[in-house]
């Protein structure tokens, strides 16, 4: 059982995982063994002085420990039980036991129930220490919590056999190959393996035969094998990584490693037997919840409630805590595992509590099933599981990364055309232009003609024409009601398709009547989809699906598919579902954009670039956005944008300073499209046009590090927007964060969301480099105050990263990008025996199959700390593309670089180091002569900035060497020809060698992301070839594998090879 620490007001929240021995060398700061014991069973506590805050390492006296337990009775972290009545009680059962052989390592042996004198019925859901010294100095100032998993006594599954469930005890099981169903007293419980990591739960009562709702949502099929156990107490279903434990005392269910380690626990269970269903879980102290769809309040969900109700408000800001446009039932735990609930019923609602349980509780009228989604205890782990089960978003258009310009509305031909000049005229960049109602018509009444309104567009199709031509794609609104002022109203009433004819409260759109498509019925959308087909083929580019909710859906309304209730959820993906077949069928070569305003849980898969609504134009509404962003991204929504400026201003605001603060924050996010109905145009904002410029010219020279982010969203289901503590292993230390976000894994976003200019920023683990000011590093784990003038966008780099950049300077659309010439910015890692490594992700930007064809070419980037230099390597995946550049000239910069440099070399090879075609680096006196300089070139700046130019080729890998001596290429060889590192992906088995006298060995293993995901110790060196596996299961896909060693002069070897895991 592997501990992760993790900071949270005050406590210290210790999470399981798995794989590591007894000493103080590992991470945890205080675990029990054995994993899964009961409170009535004896345990062992370890204490690690060396972690956490560390005030007692090396410390000699005595330790003690202030103790006491959480049980299912308390109601917060605080609220310990049986703890003693006085501080600094130096009784001997306080004392732990200091390692003869490892002294900052502690032991304590205790029956928990015992020890803490449990009355009959109680149980333990965490265990609680202050660790200190005789006299009461702490080893921390948080109290240390660590969650005991398996609760209850004697050997059950989850709920404690105490605990009353519909299902009742354990009667048999049987399987049938891809399911185990196990019948009980009450009941049936039927438990699906989709993978090694996700788990189907579903119920019946006794003599129930009902069947689920057909799922929206789901789209993956079971394809994990498992195998069953059973002893007297539990069955157990195992899959290679997860085991799914049924008590048999009341059938309650458990979710585990294959260390034992629990990670969720049902309470009651999934109850069907009676309305409104409802699914309760033990508290497992989980430091916060993601997901949910999205909200303008908080990022961390943990003991609310979210209402399961599309729902649209104009105007709304950040003091609307409700999910809005968009509700998903799926939230993710920072403890690494997340719950998705496949039911779509309208006002159900889902409360995910650490300190109660979560619950989820609905009136549908079918029973529900629930997905448990594990993972190797990471958040991303989670989400790449999750976007297995309900599918993945494809590569988007590179264009839709743009800058794309839209308002209420653009009223004519020549009014559209006349904006895309102005917007070029003040040398903006821009990539799209989107049509609001009056393509359609004169006024609101319009909607639902799906049609050009011919006197005010001539000749559309010339316009798109013209618009393409200047890299401008045309993007049109529809929606799902229909005025009985157009064409279309007679045939859809006449044919039965709307599920209301005269939906109230649409005055807006100026029509006696108004009618809603029913989305459920096949033939509806079918007749719908051959106006977008028309439209497309004249040149449309994307499509807007607004009102989708439904915007306002009347309890009268008569669905094909189910009542209102049933459908209102399930409104938004049945009607982008059916325009993305359609564009899939009908139009193969084109990546599909679709920007609907509602949705649920896997709309993702169907292209969505989803926004915020119409959101109030005021601080507050961008005060909204990062809740919404984050929120949303953890629900598996990749591309969440938001009208950028603010959209409801109905006094006709106009405050430049709130729109370079909203166009700062949208540079660093899925998508840039200004909106409203006043002025959303930049040229509008004269004052502060300038810096507007430069921040839509920064999005796009991001575009690499933005597209590889892409890649790992369609490959692995990554958001492109991450909470800060995402990538942490002290995942609760900025967990309730609301105001800054990760962009992928190496930037760190904070902007200015209020009329200040300086603002407090939390500073997640690690360590981080001011990218506006390289030489300022600030301490990861804490927070800085930070000026930031109205011009100034807070945002940093991750020390130990690479971050890719396009040179070019300015731009005009995406298609016009010079893709031969990248800027790297090397922030180097701060321990020289950590290799960095990063992706860049490219193809031809327009390729509906580039990944199924293996048309891309995936760079991987490494910077390795060597004995005799340092070296920045480039490796390649992918078969490549139609006009691929065949060297890009790589200009890098390296802050702080305070190594000695003899000479810059480069070599054709990143592995055997060809000395007879190694190229030597010219040195330049200053910056001028650097950027005029041919490649290769390097200088090295007054403030210790290393610039380097090359020209890198693109079909081998190769390296540049920092050397520190003239003989450096040569020993680098010596070196490396002495160290082996070969991988089986038919027995997943690596094999490697090392002379005698090498030491610190171990393998690292990166993923795609440039995430370490394993990392092997225990290696022999002894010139002979030695095998040894990963510590855990890998999932399918590419990684580097690096072979780090010392010599015995204490400098450091290391070898890499890409390998590949079935």
């Amino acid at each position: 059982m592997n501990i992760k620490s993790i900071t949270t007001s005050g406590l210290l929240i210790i999470s399981a995982a798995i794989g590591w021995s007894q000493t103080s060398a590992d991470t945890r700061l205080m675990w029990y063994e054995p994993a899964d014991a009961k409170q009535d069973q004896e345990i062992t506590v370890y204490f690690n002085a060396t972690r956490g805050e560390g005030k007692l390492k090396d410390f000699t006296g005595d330790v003690y420990a202030h103790t006491g337990v959480l049980t299912t009775e308390s109601t917060s972290n605080s609220d310990w039980k049986h703890s003693p009545s006085k501080w600094c009680d130096n009784d001997e059962k306080y004392k732990f036991t200091r390692s003869s052989s490892d002294p900052n390592l502690y032991s304590w042996t205790i029956t928990p129930s015992k020890f803490y004198g449990l009355y009959s019925g109680e149980t333990i859901t965490s265990l609680c220490f202050v660790m200190r010294d005789k006299d009461g100095r702490k080893s921390d100032n948080s109290d240390i919590i660590v969650p005991f998993a398996s609760g209850g006594v004697g050997g059950g599954g989850g709920g404690g056999d105490d605990v009353v469930t519909a299902l009742g005890a354990y009667v048999s099981h049987a399987s049938d190959g891809s399911s185990v169903t196990v019948t009980a007293q009450h009941g049936t419980l039927t438990l699906t393996a989709y993978n090694d990591y996700v788990i189907k739960v579903f119920t019946l009562p006794a003599g129930d035969n009902s069947q689920e709702r057909q799922s929206i949502t789901v789209s993956a099929a079971p394809e994990a094998t498992f195998s069953i156990s059973e002893d007297d107490d539990n069955l157990t279903l195992s899959t290679a990584a997860t085991r799914v434990i049924v008590n048999k005392a009341n059938c309650a269910v458990s979710f585990a490693d294959m260390a034992g380690s629990v990670r969720l626990s049902e309470k009651e269970g999934l109850n069907n037997s009676s309305r409104p269903h409802k699914v309760t879980f033990n508290a497992m102290n989980d430091a916060a919840f993601y997901g949910g769809g999205y909200n303008g309040q908080r990022t961390n969900q943990s003991d609310c409630t979210i209402y399961m109700d599309n729902s649209q408000k104009w105007g709304w800001n950040s003091s609307y805590g409700d999910a809005r446009n968009i509700c998903i039932p799926f939230v993710v735990s920072t403890s690494g595992y997340g719950l998705l609930f496949d039911d779509h019923y309208r006002g159900a609602k889902l409360t995910p509590s650490s300190t109660r349980g979560t619950t989820y509780e609905t009136g549908s009228l079918n029973p529900i099933a629930y997905y448990y989604v594990g993972g190797d205890g990471s958040m991303a782990s989670v989400m790449e599981n999750y976007t297995f089960l309900t599918g993945r978003q494809e590569l988007p258009p590179y264009w839709a990364l743009g800058y794309i310009t839209s308002r209420y509305g653009y009223q004519s031909q020549q009014e559209a055309t006349e904006v895309i000049r102005k917007i070029k005229s003040v040398n903006l960049p821009l990539d799209g232009i989107v049509m609001d109602l009056y393509w359609q018509g004169y006024d609101e009444s319009g909607m639902g003609n799906l049609d050009w309104y011919r006197s005010n567009w001539s000749d559309p199709a010339s316009m798109m024409s013209n618009f393409d031509a200047q890299g401008v794609k045309t993007v049109l609104i529809t929606e799902p009601f229909f005025t009985s002022k157009t064409t279309n109203y007679t045939t859809l009433q006449q044919r039965g398709y709307f599920a209301d004819d005269n939906v109230s409260n649409m005055g807006w759109l100026k029509s006696p009547q108004v009618g809603l498509l029913d989305a459920t019925n096949p033939d509806a959308l079918d007749w719908m989809w051959e106006f977008y087909k028309e439209r497309t083929a004249e040149g449309v580019g994307g499509w807007w699906l607004d009102l989708g909710e439904p915007e306002q859906h009347d309890g009268d309304s008569r669905h094909k598919g189910g009542t209102v209730d049933q459908v209102h959820n399930e409104f938004g993906n049945l009607w982008t579902e059916r325009v993305y077949r359609g564009m899939k069928e009908y139009f193969p070569d084109i990546r599909p954009f679709l920007m609907p305003r509602a949705g649920t849980s896997g709309m993702q898969r169907f292209s969505t670039f989803p926004w915020t609504g119409d959101i109030q134009r005021s601080w507050s509404g961008l005060q909204a956005q990062i809740p919404a962003l984050i929120s949303a991204s953890m629900s598996g929504i990749g591309y969440m944008g938001s009208d950028v400026g603010g959209f409801a201003a109905p006094g006709y605001e106009r405050d430049a300073n709130l729109y370079l603060r909203w166009v700062e924050f949208a540079t660093f996010s899925p998508m840039m499209r200004t909106h409203s109905a006043v002025d959303p145009e930049p040229y509008n904002y004269g004052n502060v046009l300038d810096d507007v410029r430069r921040y839509i010219n920064m999005r796009y020279s991001y575009l690499p590090y933005t597209y590889t982010l892409a890649y790992e969203n369609a490959t692995k289901g990554m958001p492109l927007a991450r909470p800060i503590n995402f990538h942490s292993a002290n995942s609760s230390f900025g967990a309730k964060s609301t105001d800054e976000y990760l962009w992928g894994r190496d930037i760190l976003v904070a902007p200015i969301i209020n009329s200040s200019t300086s603002r407090q920023i939390t500073l997640p683990e690690g360590r981080w480099v001011d990218l506006n000011d390289l030489s300022r590093v600030y301490d990861g784990n804490t927070t800085i105050s930070y000026d930031a003038p109205l011009s100034v966008l807070p945002h940093f780099g991750r020390s130990g990263s690479i971050i890719t950049r396009y040179t070019q300077k300015s731009y005009t659309t995406t298609g016009e990008i010079d893709h031969s010439a990248l800027s790297l910015t090397y922030l180097m890692s701060d321990d020289s025996s950590n290799q960095v490594t990063a992706n860049v992700y490219d193809d031809d930007r327009i390729s509906t199959r580039s990944l199924e064809d293996n048309a891309y070419l995936l760079t991987t980037i490494t910077g390795s700390q060597l004995r005799n230099g340092h070296q920045i390597a480039f490796y390649y995946e992918g078969n490549g593309y139609d006009g691929m550049p065949s060297k890009r000239t790589v200009t890098i910069q390296i802050p702080r670089f305070t190594a000695d440099i003899d000479h810059i070399e480069g070599t054709a090879s990143a592995e055997a180091y060809a000395l007879d075609e190694n190229t030597y680096f010219e040195q330049v006196s200053n910056m001028d002569e650097f950027n005029n300089a041919k490649v290769p070139a390097y200088y090295m700046a007054n403030d210790n900035t290393l610039h380097i130019k090359a020209d890198v080729p693109t079909d081998s890998p190769s390296a540049i060497l920092i050397a520190n001596s003239p003989s450096a290429i040569s020993s680098i060889a010596a070196d490396n020809s002495s160290i082996m590192l070969e991988y089986s992906s038919a027995t997943g088995v690596f094999s490697y060698s090392m002379p005698s006298g090498m030491s610190d060995a171990c393998i690292k293993v990166y993923d795609v992301t440039g995430m370490a995901t394993d990392l092997i110790g225990g290696l022999t060196a002894d010139g002979t070839v030695r095998q040894t596996s990963p510590t855990h299961a890998l999932s399918g896909g590419m990684y580097l594998a690096t072979l780090h060693a010392r010599n015995a002069d204490g400098s450091a070897v290391n070898h890499t090879v890409k390998i590949g895991v079935r």
